[in-house]
């Protein structure tokens, strides 16, 4: 995902994962702060409980999803997928 205009901050509160931020994996634990600019495309994956700050706030369209996630979208039967996304229609339609 790249965020046209918003700073991410991620505070790690719990779990292990890894962020890949402009084509760089970093690994995190609890208590690390990553940082995120604007127009840098990223992900992230693991078991993390995670605290985001955005600056400034969301707004609709600052978002442009670049690709899958590989580790989410390689591990997730493809019907839970499907079931997924209708799901996320609906609530969006509502």
């Amino acid at each position: 995902m790249i965020s046209k205009k918003i700073t991410r901050i991620y505070y790690i509160l719990e779990g292990e994962g890894y962020f890949t931020i402009d084509n760089h994996k970093y690994d995190v634990r609890p208590s690390m702060l990553i940082e995120v600019p604007p127009n840098v495309e990223y992900s992230y994956s693991g078991k993390m409980k995670l605290l985001l700050i955005g600056n400034p706030r969301w707004f609709k369209g600052n978002e442009v999803v670049t690709k899958k996630n590989p580790d989410v979208f390689a591990t997730m039967p493809i019907r839970r997928f499907f079931s997924k996304l209708a799901f996320g229609r609906k609530r969006i339609l509502k």
